[in-house]
């Protein structure tokens, strides 16, 4: 795979969903008037979510992305550095 990224390297996730985010999925602990389409996108819709890599592991790493149940197995770009645009 060859890809360069380290703690601190930008990253987003595209998120395709046919269910919508719960206050429950989302696992909202403020205010329960929130409505989470407008935090997480609406169903039926491609939604991007943008943060960085807290820290990185041998096979593994950890982001700051806060996204609800159902989004496992999202679509993750690099945004800076030698690889930028390149899906990891």
């Amino acid at each position: 795979q060859g890809y360069e990224y380290t703690a601190g390297t930008k990253i987003a996730m595209a998120i395709f969903t046919k269910q919508a985010a719960t206050v429950e999925s989302a696992r909202i602990t403020g205010p329960k008037d929130v409505d989470p389409t407008r935090v997480y996108g609406a169903p039926d819709e491609i939604s991007v979510y943008a943060g960085i890599i807290t820290e990185v592991g041998e096979k593994f790493f950890v982001h700051d992305i806060n996204s609800y149940r159902g989004c496992s197995g999202a679509l993750v770009f690099l945004l800076d550095g030698p690889d930028a645009g390149r899906c990891i």
